[in-house]
């Protein structure tokens, strides 16, 4: 009761307010469902809460098959059943407040693995270098298609040259339109510490390179295109296009 027994009693045992309706009592169960969740934060200062939290995963988790765990998952979907064929005989009041409060839990299991993605992301961000390459037309659409970097078949190359940064990638992108007056597009790559383990570095062109070998291309899981294919000016010194 929150230590408020009085604001908090339900004397009719259906926490809806009768007679409000169904927006009013939509309200009302989001509400619940905020205070639920405040409770819960609450009861992980204790190991009472804690106890209850694990034992709440164990019922969810894939990885536990045991048979008291099989009957509750039963019983919970038994129990959404019988919620749905008993849809007909709820109030409005009671519907509404239902409402509420799922609407709230589906909120915030929105936000949390929203949350979770951003913590995986940022954890991935700090474990890996961030690359750049000039790649060319065909290049770009092998990883538009796949969504991985490989080497094409029968080439005789052991791996693929990086830059450092994106403006030495435009360089050796302009380098290679003076060779083959083909455009590159520079791409930025996210590469694990354990591949930038097996790199080799070297200096090409006067700016620093780095060559990833091919066995180690597909744990490349992170590759963006970006907005610009780098040109020279005036190749070959020539007068415009």
């Amino acid at each position: 009761m929150d230590n408020n027994p009085i604001k908090y009693s339900d004397f009719l045992g259906d926490t809806t307010i009768q007679g409000a309706g169904f927006w009013r009592n939509a309200w009302e169960g989001i509400k619940d469902g905020v205070s639920s969740t405040g409770q819960w934060f609450k009861s992980l200062g204790t190991a009472d809460g804690w106890g209850k939290t694990l034992d709440g995963i164990s019922v969810i988790s894939p990885f536990n098959v045991d048979e008291g765990t099989v009957n509750t998952r039963a019983q919970m979907i038994g129990n959404t059943v019988n919620y749905v064929t008993d849809i007909p005989n709820k109030t409005s009041d009671q519907i509404g407040h239902d409402v509420g409060y799922g609407v709230e839990k589906f909120g915030e299991t929105v936000v949390a693995s929203k949350g979770a993605g951003l913590i995986k992301s940022g954890i991935e961000i700090a474990n890996s270098t961030t690359l750049y390459r000039a790649v060319s037309g065909a290049e770009l659409t092998s990883i538009s298609e796949t969504g991985r970097l490989s080497m094409a078949p029968g080439t005789y190359e052991t791996g693929k040259l990086f830059a450092t940064s994106s403006s030495d990638a435009a360089q050796f992108g302009k380098a290679n339109f003076a060779f083959d007056q083909s455009p590159n597009t520079i791409i930025q790559a996210r590469v694990p510490s354990a591949v930038m383990k097996a790199i080799t570095r070297f200096e090409a062109d006067g700016m620093p390179a780095i060559s990833v070998p091919t066995n180690q291309l597909p744990k490349i899981n992170f590759v963006k295109p970006l907005n610009f294919s780098p040109r020279p000016t005036n190749p070959f010194n020539s007068s415009g296009w």
